[in-house]
């Protein structure tokens, strides 16, 4: 939960005056969902195939917070 709300950071306090509130809501909405769906199909492939269950919940959470730090680090 953590790695979603560092994620929806910028929907949150980007530029108010600029307009497109409905984009970026309809995108945090996007990644949210994107997420959930990729985390349950990553820890289910991992049940499947006798992956270690901690990792594979682990797994997309570090790949969403690598890829929220590397999009933070370009735009800020």
């Amino acid at each position: 939960m953590l790695v979603l709300a560092f994620c929806a950071v910028p929907f949150a306090f980007g530029a108010l005056r600029t307009g497109g509130l409905g984009k970026r809501l309809f995108l945090g909405m996007a990644l949210a969902i994107s997420y959930y769906f990729f985390q349950s199909a990553v820890v289910s492939m991992g049940a499947v195939y006798n992956f270690n269950l901690a990792l594979a919940n682990a797994l997309p959470s570090v790949l969403l917070g690598l890829a929220a730090i590397s999009y933070f680090r370009r735009h800020a």
